[in-house]
């Protein structure tokens, strides 16, 4: 929608079959994230235009920061608002056993997606003191630390950093597309990864995602540097040819 405007229509009716299938699954998380990428996206569009645009983009903005700043300082309170349970339906107390395995093997963890495999005694034990079949940490940081132990956590940690680093340089440069949309894809990853897995779970779009459009800003950046070396060299566009080996370049002989 925000490139082409040809495909607002088929785009705007995408976000309404997306927001009622959310709907019918009952995922707040889910519902979340989608609200709060066309939040993102809407306020970024009013703040890029001008006059009284921009000044309802940035007074949004200034409504929605302290907002968020206040549901992180009082999560309870706030899950309640949102209709959750302030011990979101269990995960706590899932959290608390997951904490203790990851105390048995805390460097490179217990391999991807091997915890909670049916073979593994401890995500047994797991399951059968909480009373219900856990199929994974529901926590993102807390399942990289399962999966991959520290070492592992840290190289993703620092994939997702640079990642924002990079969509920063974009932006800084004019190519605002891109960035805007991998600093989206990096604000949802940390949505989702509250609750649950997400750089870990080959099934969550939002890691595709990330890599993807991050590959994209790295060769806008790579294309952008380029053709500044070559206007600085004065060169643009024509590679500089040195004269054969062995033989000398002849001075160019000047006007009368």
């Amino acid at each position: 929608i925000r490139v082409d405007r040809r495909r607002r229509t088929r785009g705007n009716a995408m976000h309404i079959v997306f927001f009622c299938v959310t709907l019918a699954a009952t995922s707040t998380t889910t519902l979340l994230a989608i609200d709060a990428f066309c939040g993102i996206e809407g306020v970024t569009a009013l703040i890029r235009r001008h006059g009284t645009y921009r000044l309802l983009g940035i007074g949004t903005t200034m409504v929605l920061v302290p907002a968020l700043a206040a549901g992180a300082l009082f999560p309870d309170q706030f899950l309640e608002m949102l209709g959750k349970d302030p011990t979101l339906t269990g995960r706590a107390e899932l959290w608390a056993y997951v904490d203790q395995a990851i105390a048995l093997k805390p460097i490179l963890g217990w391999g991807l997606l091997a915890f909670w495999s049916d073979t593994n005694p401890v995500a047994g034990n797991i399951s059968t003191a909480l009373g219900w079949d856990v199929p994974q940490a529901h926590n993102g940081l807390l399942e990289m630390l399962l999966d991959v132990g520290v070492v592992g956590t840290s190289l993703f940690v620092g994939l997702w950093l640079r990642s924002v680093w990079i969509a920063s340089r974009c932006l800084r440069l004019g190519s605002r597309e891109v960035a805007i949309s991998q600093l989206i894809c990096c604000g949802g990853i940390l949505l989702v990864g509250a609750t649950e897995s997400v750089l870990v779970d080959p099934a969550q779009p939002a890691a595709d995602m990330m890599f993807i459009v991050g590959l994209m800003c790295e060769r806008t950046l790579r294309t952008t540097y380029q053709r500044q070396q070559q206007a600085a060299s004065g060169h643009a566009g024509k590679p500089v040819r040195s004269p054969p080996v062995g033989r000398r370049a002849r001075p160019r002989e000047s006007a009368p």
